[in-house]
């Protein structure tokens, strides 16, 4: 769907100034706001797109970033991608809490939010399907820079980066940036913590 600048300027609103912590990606003492991890998403989307060779409308992403985090701003316990995965009673308490934030978005600013958050869901374009695998890849490349993986653990990490698999796999053009990703800086951490077995066999998930 297309929205409008009006629209679009409640989506930055939003997002902007808005203290809520992801700690599904991080650990509690090493945070990074929503408004963070989409002001870097915003940025990173038209430099991946060009290395790739991805030509995308560049106005839908901007709309699907906005919004993929929104349903996630009211809640007060975030439950970890790693609690979702090993727990489904978890799993199923994140989406009944994401459906009601929805519905309660979409009576607030209107049927347009509503109908933009279901199409990310679906996830049947290939804006939808960018800024998903953008999502997971950003989650990525923060914890590479502040070098988290002795706070979180590689187990937490290889859930988050199952994810960014799956995103790849959505969305066939990012599979040799992903790759290479994985081959030039994920591989130094699972060789330092002498795991290499087990990512060799997580990056397999996409050869």
């Amino acid at each position: 769907m297309k929205i409008t600048t009006e629209q679009m300027g409640v989506l930055r609103s939003l997002v902007s100034g808005h203290d809520t912590v992801r700690y599904s990606i991080l650990h509690e003492e090493v945070y990074q706001t929503v408004e963070n991890h989409t002001n870097r998403m915003l940025a990173i989307a038209p430099v991946v797109a060009n290395i790739v060779g991805f030509d995308f409308d560049y106005y839908d992403v901007c709309a699907f970033i906005l919004a993929h985090d929104l349903v996630e701003l009211g809640m007060k316990q975030d439950i970890t991608a790693l609690e979702q995965a090993q727990q489904a009673e978890m799993k199923k308490k994140k989406e009944e809490y994401e459906a009601k934030a929805k519905i309660e978005l979409g009576e607030k600013y209107g049927a347009w939010l509503s109908e933009l958050l279901n199409e990310y869901e679906k996830q049947e374009s290939e804006s939808a399907r960018f800024v998903k695998w953008l999502d997971k890849y950003e989650a990525n490349r923060h914890m590479l820079e502040i070098d988290l993986f002795a706070e979180i653990g590689l187990i937490n990490f290889a859930v988050n980066m199952g994810n960014l698999i799956k995103a790849t796999n959505r969305l066939p053009i990012m599979k040799e940036f992903t790759l290479k990703h994985m081959d030039e800086e994920l591989r130094k951490v699972w060789e330092r913590n002498d795991s290499l077995d087990e990512f060799l066999e997580l990056r397999n998930r996409i050869v």
